[in-house]
């Protein structure tokens, strides 16, 4: 539930020069940069109805980013959240900091049932290990120069083999539990669906993958983003729209040489 969209704006100056009196009770304040995790925390606070501000430069991912750093100098990164007037990283955190506060039994599977392991477990298996295996490749490609479709031979060559599986086998793993449960928390929709998304989206990319081919991941990805809080916190996330695949309209896209940018219909 946004209360006023401060696009741009510090926090302090939003509040002092023109937020409403509604609008300076919201405990939650969201640092926002596009095309990144923070849009996991908007889309948590739209489906719990959690009041928030959120700050960014819109279409300056840049200059969002120096936002952030006045805020958080000593870890600037997305998402930061001033909270209760304390300062806090890392979206599985502060989703679990709002399910706590805020989750009334939403969003998390009842405590003894079957699902409630699924839950914690994809919670943890975003970061822990879809985004940690798809960067690693990443850096392996860059550290022995070499393109990411390569990046087998750079294990070899350029880095010391880890002996970790890769990021085919994430969607493998991936594809086989959605072709058996719908969502990530088991039967039914929970947090773990919204951190899961990021990481779904994102690691095949970075990783040079081509995820088309995973049909049960893309039915689930069809049915998340048709939730109504979703479509909400994409439109407060990428005001400038996006694409069929959400990539923000006329934003950079990673890795790309030369330069380049998303291109909207």
């Amino acid at each position: 539930m946004l209360l006023l969209p401060m696009a741009g704006i510090p926090a302090e100056a939003a509040h002092a020069a023109q937020a409403p009196a509604a609008v300076k009770q919201a405990d939650l304040t969201i640092y926002h940069i596009e095309m990144r995790r923070s849009m996991r925390v908007i889309w948590l606070a739209e489906e719990l109805e959690i009041p928030y501000n959120l700050v960014f430069k819109r279409g300056d991912i840049a200059g969002s980013m120096e936002l952030i750093r006045e805020m958080s100098p000593l870890m600037p990164m997305a998402p930061t959240v001033k909270y209760k007037g304390n300062v806090y990283v890392e979206s599985g955190g502060i989703l679990d900091l709002l399910l706590s506060e805020y989750g009334n039994g939403r969003l998390v599977p009842p405590n003894g049932s079957a699902d409630l392991g699924n839950h914690y477990q994809w919670m943890h298996f975003a970061e822990g290990t879809a985004m940690y295996r798809a960067w690693a490749a990443r850096y392996a490609s860059m550290v022995a120069n070499i393109p990411i479709t390569d990046v087998p031979k750079g294990y070899q060559t350029g880095v010391k083999p880890s002996g970790l599986v890769g990021v085919p086998a994430v969607y493998a793993f991936v594809e086989d539990y959605l072709s058996r449960n719908p969502y990530f928390g088991g039967g039914h929709f929970s947090a773990a669906d919204i951190m899961m998304h990021f990481a779904v989206k994102s690691a095949g990319p970075a990783a040079g993958i081509d995820i088309s081919g995973y049909k049960n991941v893309a039915a689930w990805v069809e049915r998340v983003e048709a939730r109504p809080a979703f479509q909400r916190a994409i439109k407060v996330a990428l005001p400038g729209g996006h694409d069929k695949d959400g990539n923000g309209c006329g934003l950079p896209i990673p890795f790309s040489n030369p330069p380049a940018v998303y291109a909207c219909p």
